[in-house]
């Protein structure tokens, strides 16, 4: 009925507050992010912590969990102001003041080298390790077998007047 309805929706909105409240942070735009990397540059793939106090400073501890990158790929981290060759196995971030955002930031060149990587790391506020996240990183690269490069000047967008469809069209040379 519409009375356990409402108790049902105030519970899991509590549980909700209370998680958030118990880790002190927000993870942002996600706590996993699946990205394809460009060849021969140095991709920055970040996932965000927002401290959620007002009034206190957070700082956040990590583990990592597990790594898989194919042979001959380069990889790096950052961690909110701190930048490491190759990926920490465990540590702290900064203090993160209160309102502000820390990082977790994952550097990866693929090298030209096609194929699939995963980085995974339990992340945690360290007034309450007990409360914990798990971030991960899914990245990919040349997998298709063809790798592409957009020609900046091969963007078409048609017709002029629109009347029920738009067309957009980037055209790709291969290298």
């Amino acid at each position: 009925n519409m009375k356990q309805r409402y108790y049902l929706f105030i519970l899991t909105a509590l549980l909700g507050f209370n998680s958030i409240a118990q880790t002190g942070y927000t993870i942002y735009p996600n706590d996993t992010l699946i990205e394809t990397a460009k060849t021969d540059f140095i991709n920055v793939f970040d996932i965000y912590q927002k401290n959620n106090s007002q009034t206190d400073s957070l700082v956040i501890g990590y583990e990592k969990m597990s790594v898989t990158f194919p042979s001959g790929w380069d990889y790096s981290m950052c961690v909110y102001g701190v930048c490491f060759t190759g990926l920490p196995q465990k540590g702290e971030s900064n203090p993160i003041a209160p309102g502000a955002e820390g990082f977790f930031g994952l550097n990866v060149n693929p090298s030209g080298i096609s194929g699939s990587g995963a980085v995974r790391y339990k992340i945690f506020n360290v007034k309450n390790p007990s409360q914990f996240d798990i971030i991960n990183w899914i990245v990919n690269y040349g997998t298709s077998g063809i790798d592409f490069k957009p020609v900046a000047s091969g963007l078409k967008v048609y017709p002029n007047i629109v009347e029920t469809e738009l067309n957009i069209v980037q055209e790709y040379e291969k290298f």
